[in-house]
């Protein structure tokens, strides 16, 4: 009996290890990952395989320590091999063997599933500890006994199972509760089918659930009700301490020059400060909820243990172990639904806050970037017709009853002084803004009927103050030495 691996990650390379200290007759290794394969041979005493084919000629029991879900690929590719008198085996502890190779047995291989009941953390040390770990075994063929055998007399744990379901005597019948839950998928992650779903196992029991579901969920909500003013307050003050540090920075050089820098950084402090507390205080109470929900989930776990070992050991109750554990197993979904809408709830405020500030942007006046007009092909002439426009609460109009004509190729000075409207103008002109009164047009066109990328893409200006955005210019240094 040879044995190989397809796969040398922690599974593979710690097993190999395992039967190879165990005298077990070994081959070695194939994989994608030639290095992780090379090594697992070194410490094994084995070869790294180039092929598939070389190893499956080389091996009588070919191991496939693969992830679960690329273990249907790699059958697939064996396939294609001779695998008469093989056997294949998987670690998988989720499919049977039948279910992870299926139609071998008319290829004339023997397939088994072979799973430690071992979790690998280090892929070098932990062959020892499979050492009186526990082996799960199934599957079709004449060598299962000789597997559990050989498990045992390396000191293993052996449990052979049916081959429908692998989890069946170690889990008390879970999966056919999990193929209960799973006729009707489309209602699976509902907390009130998990509910109706534990009522069909045990009424009584349920009733446990029923009960324990309203407590948890008020005390989410009693605790989101006090958190949700926090938030709002946290959020307030978060946004005037951007307004502040925004408006600080855009002014550094009036601040600079009044000698208000430490009375500036204390108002950017105290808003620091306040926004710091209000999130500190609804953090913490908002830690407080899933603590106190997990214990008083368990609590109820703890009674539906108890009360349902109770009333089967009097034989009140024809509820199997399975079903206990399944409807435990409804309540963690249960909770998990009410504890998730509770969180949701909470952090509804943030979003309203974020919402409110969007739609301020959105309904604010002269911002109308949304509106598309027509195409246009630009000649050059631009005219004003009695424009006005008046900034919102202002008294007086920043442009007031303009009207010029300008001709293509024609040079224009707007002299003014601060204030006068010339910047207001330009805005006008790109459309940034629309006139309160009257209107501008573009070769006799107006504006509000043009598509606004469309006439900045035709307008170029340089504007007063100026962005500079990252990766825009490049940062000339003197080259060293090195170079």
């Amino acid at each position: 009996m040879t044995i190989g691996f397809i796969g040398a990650g922690k599974v593979g390379f710690s097993l190999g290890q395992f039967f190879a200290h165990g005298g077990l007759p070994m081959t070695g290794y194939y994989s994608r990952h030639r290095d992780s394969a090379q090594e697992a041979a070194e410490r094994t005493g084995t070869r790294q395989f180039a092929s598939l084919e070389a190893l499956v000629r080389a091996s009588d029991a070919i191991f496939l320590t693969v992830p679960d879900g690329a273990i249907s690929a790699v059958y697939e590719k064996l396939r294609q091999f001779d695998l008469t008198g093989k056997q294949l085996c998987h670690c998988s502890g989720a499919i049977s063997a039948q279910e992870a190779f299926p139609g071998a047995e008319e290829l004339g291989a023997e397939l088994y599933s072979i799973h430690p009941l071992f979790p690998v953390s280090d892929k070098y040390v932990a062959w020892r500890e499979l050492t009186g770990a526990f082996f799960c075994i199934e599957g079709v063929g004449t060598h299962l006994d000789w597997w559990a055998e050989t498990l045992a007399g390396l000191g293993a744990q052996v449990r052979r199972l049916p081959s429908e379901g692998k989890a069946r005597s170690l889990s008390l019948d879970l999966l056919d509760q999990w193929k209960g839950m799973e006729k009707d998928g489309k209602w699976r992650f509902t907390s009130p089918t998990h509910v109706v779903l534990a009522f069909s196992k045990d009424s009584t029991l349920a009733l446990i659930i029923l009960v324990a579901m309203p407590i948890i969920t008020l005390l989410v909500l009693a605790i989101g009700r006090r958190v949700e003013p926090l938030w709002k307050i946290s959020d307030q003050f978060c946004d005037k301490q951007n307004d502040l540090v925004r408006e600080r920075l855009h002014g550094i050089r009036v601040i600079r020059a009044f000698n208000r820098e430490e009375q500036e950084q204390g108002r950017i402090a105290e808003a620091t400060r306040v926004m710091a507390e209000h999130i500190i205080e609804a953090n913490t109470k908002m830690g407080l909820v899933a603590p106190i929900a997990i214990a008083l989930m368990n609590l109820v776990a703890v009674a539906i243990l108890y009360f349902g070992g109770s009333r089967m050991q009097s034989g009140i109750s024809a509820a199997s172990g399975g079903d206990i554990f399944a409807i435990i197993q409804y309540l963690a979904l249960v909770a998990n639904g009410v504890l998730m809408g509770g969180f949701a709830m909470v952090m509804l405020p943030h979003a309203k806050v974020a919402a409110d500030r969007i739609g301020e942007i959105f309904h604010a006046t002269g911002m109308q970037e949304t509106a598309k007009g027509a195409e246009h092909t630009f000649r050059g002439e631009i005219a004003l017709d009695h424009v006005t426009f008046r900034y919102e609460g202002a008294s007086e109009a920043a442009v007031q009853n303009v009207s010029m004509h300008i001709l293509p190729g024609q040079k224009i000075a707007v002299i003014g002084g601060t204030g006068s409207g010339k910047s207001t103008l330009v805005q006008l002109l790109l459309s940034f803004r629309l006139p309160t009164e009257g209107q501008i047009l573009f070769d006799g066109v107006s504006a509000s009927q043009i598509d606004r990328g469309v006439i900045r893409k035709n307008i170029s200006c340089v504007l007063q103050k100026t962005a500079v955005y990252s990766g825009t210019c490049l940062l000339y240094t003197s080259p060293s030495p090195r170079d």
